[in-house]
């Protein structure tokens, strides 16, 4: 199915063709409910989805706007705190933080390289794209502010090739 970020109403909405469509997470609520792995998708809630990325296991990656990264078991369908960590609650631009610790500002497209297990994440305020394991270890940091060869400005989307190119 097509998972839609549908930022201006809280949620995610899952599109299947010929069949209609729905919601798959998010309560409508205006606040950023991290959750523990507990919550039912639907049931929580999620400030201004901005991102979302499918791993091969059916686990969903949202970004939402505050700077936080929540995964959604593909099999349970519970959400669970990711990575990330707003500024305002202690988060920090710090490489050497747990991935639950790293600030994030605003950030945007994410895509998973299923064959290494990766996950990329535009982080479109801070410049730089983050980089997790598929467990929420924090890999590195691609790029910081600016216009040369090697820096970003406000990058908002990041793919991979087949070759496992960024």
């Amino acid at each position: 199915f097509l998972a839609v970020a549908d930022s201006g109403n809280h949620r995610v909405r899952y599109v299947l063709m010929d069949q209609g469509s729905g919601t798959f997470a998010g309560n409508g609520q205006t606040t950023d409910q991290v959750g523990t792995g507990e919550l039912d998708a639907k049931q929580a809630s999620l400030y201004h989805p901005r991102g979302v990325a499918f791993d091969s296991f059916g686990n969903l990656y949202v970004s939402t706007e505050r700077g936080f990264i929540r995964k959604i078991d593909g099999v349970t369908r519970k959400i669970s705190w990711f990575a990330g960590l707003p500024g305002t609650e202690g988060g920090q631009l710090d490489d050497q933080l747990p991935a639950k610790k790293m600030r994030f500002d605003s950030p945007y497209g994410m895509v998973v390289d299923d064959q290494n297990g990766i996950l990329y994440v535009a982080d479109t305020g801070n410049n730089r794209i983050q980089i997790f394991t598929g467990d929420g270890i924090f890999l590195f940091v691609i790029g910081f502010g600016g216009k040369e060869s090697g820096q970003f400005k406000s990058p908002s989307r990041v793919v991979v090739d087949l070759s496992d190119n960024i």
